[in-house]
């Protein structure tokens, strides 16, 4: 792990497409983590049977957090066509 004390895991599933990986959600959330990473923080996105795969190492649970929820906001309004309000309890 690295010396890496959090490590996360976030699968998205029901894309509605089968097993056609969706290359463009996938560049977009690549993207995203490109513009918040710290350079101490590892993610992986893969696509596997249908499943969405993201994979996070790093130093602090804070940014964990942030980058999955960062991540969230692109899928849901893709997965569901609804907004991406986070829950308040998420805030707590």
């Amino acid at each position: 792990l690295q010396d890496c004390p959090v490590v996360g895991n976030f699968y998205a599933t029901g894309f509605g497409n089968g097993n056609r990986e969706p290359t463009e959600l996938i560049e977009q959330l690549r993207q995203r983590w490109s513009e918040m990473a710290t350079e101490d923080e590892l993610l992986a996105i893969s696509w596997r049977l249908g499943v969405l795969c993201i994979r996070y190492l790093g130093h602090d649970t804070e940014q964990a957090r942030n980058a999955f929820t960062a991540l969230w906001q692109i899928l849901r309004p893709a997965l569901l066509q609804r907004e991406a309000v986070i829950p308040r309890i998420w805030l707590t």
